[in-house]
């Protein structure tokens, strides 16, 4: 990746959601330092009290915010952000984030 907050283009449907789907092999060089941040859809879809969703921007600000970050707190972090968010409203989906960090 070359700056924080750059994203990866998809190359087919979204993992799970058909039987059969298929994917483009897609090749990335992460920079020493970088990470990388794969999530599922329930926390892009996490909704405030007012309905409002997460939404992928926020959660681009919000990770790029905590790019400087040691892996284990910037998924934390992540997860802490969606979570005041929410402010007590009921999850309605799953959240699965993993996060890669290049060392050296």
């Amino acid at each position: 990746m070359r700056r924080p907050g750059d994203t990866l283009g998809s190359t087919g449907v979204p993992v799970g959601l058909l039987p059969n789907g298929v994917w483009r092999e897609a090749k990335v060089v992460l920079a020493p330092g970088a990470s990388i941040v794969f999530y599922t859809d329930g926390l892009t879809e996490a909704t405030a009290p007012d309905d409002e969703e997460f939404g992928g921007e926020r959660l681009s600000s919000l990770a790029t915010s905590l790019a400087a970050l040691p892996a284990p707190e910037l998924a934390a972090g992540i997860l802490a952000g969606v979570t005041a968010f929410e402010a007590g409203s009921h999850p309605a989906d799953d959240k699965t984030l993993v996060v890669l960090r290049r060392e050296g």
